[in-house]
C-alpha cells in the first residue's frame, strides 16, 4: 500500500471538491444543488459542469453562480459523461478529497458531508467513504444498505465484498475519495462508459481502506431517461462489465481475497436478478436474468440464484408462496 501523500495542501483550496454534472436535467438540478448547498459541512467547493444541455438547464445554473463556493463551467459542445467526469475531477477540482453527484440524485441529510469526513480524518489510512442511499422515483422508494452497519473495511474485506456479493454496491453519487489515492490509483477509466465508476472502485479499494456510513445519506433517482433501462444499453453494459469484473477479481487475488473470476461473475452478473424477482419487479428480474443468461450463459446456468430468480419472475408471488407452503407441508 504506497504511504499516505504528505504534500503540503493549499491553503486557499478547499477541503472537498464536489462536482455535479449535468446534461439535460434542469428539472433535477435545484433540488441537487439545494442539497449540497444546504449540507452543515462548511469547507467546500461546488463545481457544476454542464455539457452542452439543450433544456434551461443554463438558466437555472446561473441563479447559483453568485455564491462563494460555486463555479459553474459549461462545455462549449457535448462531450459525453466520462470526458466531462474527468475534466470535473482530473481538472476543475482542488481539493484534499473528491466528490461527484449526478444532477439528477441528490442529498438527504445535511449532515452528510460532515458525517463522511469525519469518518475519513479518523483514520487516515481510508481512502474512500460511501453510504447506505435510498432508490426514488420510477415507483421505487427502498433503502440498500451494502453493510448492515457503519464500519471500515480493510483492502482486502471491500475487494472481497466489492467481487463476490450481490447485493453490495457503492452508489457513485457522494462517494469521497482521498485525491491523493485518486491519482495514485490512476483516476476514472477513459475507455469505460457504464462501468467507470465500478472499476474506480476496484482500483482505489486496492490502496487502502474503505470507510461506510451505514446511514442513508443520498438519493439515487430512477426515470425513465436513463439509458441503463434500455435492452440495447443494458447489453452495452454487461459487455463492458465482464472485462472490468474479471480485472477487479484479479485485484481481489492479489489482495489475499479467495475468489474466483467465476465466483465473481456469478455475483455481478447472474444474482442480481433475483433481488429484483423478490421485491415483485417480475419484469426487470426477468429483464436481467435473460441480460446475464447472454452475456454468461454457462455461468447462469451454474448459478441457483438465477433459477430461482427466472421462476420467481415467472410464477409470481402467489404461486411462489403456494408452492413454499406445499413444501413446508410435506416435509
Amino acid at each position: 500500500m504506497p504511504p499516505p501523500d504528505k504534500t503540503a495542501r493549499d491553503p486557499a483550496a478547499p477541503r472537498l471538491s464536489v462536482a455535479v454534472l449535468n446534461h439535460n436535467y434542469g428539472r433535477y438540478l435545484p433540488q441537487c444543488l439545494d442539497s449540497i448547498l444546504g449540507q452543515t459541512w462548511p469547507d467546500f467547493e461546488l463545481i457544476i459542469l454542464d455539457d452542452a444541455s439543450t433544456d434551461d438547464s443554463w438558466d437555472v445554473i446561473s441563479r447559483y453562480a453568485g455564491e462563494p463556493r460555486v463555479r459553474a463551467e459549461r462545455n462549449a459542445a457535448n462531450l459525453g459523461y466520462v470526458p466531462s467526469l474527468l475534466l470535473a475531477t482530473d481538472t476543475l477540482s482542488r481539493g484534499e478529497f473528491l466528490m461527484v453527484i449526478s444532477a439528477d440524485d441528490f442529498v438527504i441529510d445535511r449532515g452528510a458531508f460532515e458525517k463522511q469526513m469525519a469518518a475519513l480524518f479518523e483514520d487516515e489510512s481510508a481512502v474512500l467513504c460511501f453510504s447506505a442511499y435510498e432508490k426514488v422515483g420510477a415507483g421505487a422508494a427502498e433503502v440498500r444498505r451494502p453493510l448492515s452497519q457503519s464500519t471500515v473495511l480493510d483492502s482486502a474485506d471491500f475487494l472481497r465484498c466489492l467481487v463476490s456479493e450481490a447485493d453490495f454496491g457503492v452508489l457513485h453519487s457522494g462517494a469521497v475519495m482521498r485525491a491523493c489515492a485518486y491519482r495514485s490509483a490512476g483516476g476514472y477509466r477513459h475507455d469505460l462508459r457504464h462501468y467507470v465508476d465500478f472499476a474506480m472502485w476496484a482500483a482505489i479499494g486496492a490502496t487502502g481502506k474503505a470507510a461506510y456510513v451505514g446511514e442513508p445519506l443520498y438519493a439515487y433517482r430512477l426515470h425513465e431517461s436513463q439509458l441503463s433501462g434500455r435492452p440495447a444499453e443494458r447489453r452495452i453494459m454487461l459487455d463492458e462489465g465482464i472485462p472490468c469484473i474479471e480485472e477487479a477479481a484479479a485485484l481481489a487475488r492479489r489482495a489475499g481475497v479467495r475468489v474466483s473470476t467465476q465466483q465473481a461473475l456469478r455475483a455481478r452478473i447472474a444474482d442480481p436478478a433475483l433481488a429484483e424477482a423478490f421485491a415483485d419487479r417480475r419484469r426487470a428480474a426477468l429483464a436481467r436474468a435473460g441480460d446475464a443468461l447472454r452475456a454468461c450463459p454457462w455461468i447462469c446456468l451454474r448459478s441457483r440464484s438465477w433459477w430461482i430468480s427466472v421462476v420467481r419472475a415467472t410464477a409470481g408471488r402467489r404461486v411462489w408462496a403456494g408452492a413454499a407452503r406445499l413444501r413446508a407441508a410435506l416435509r
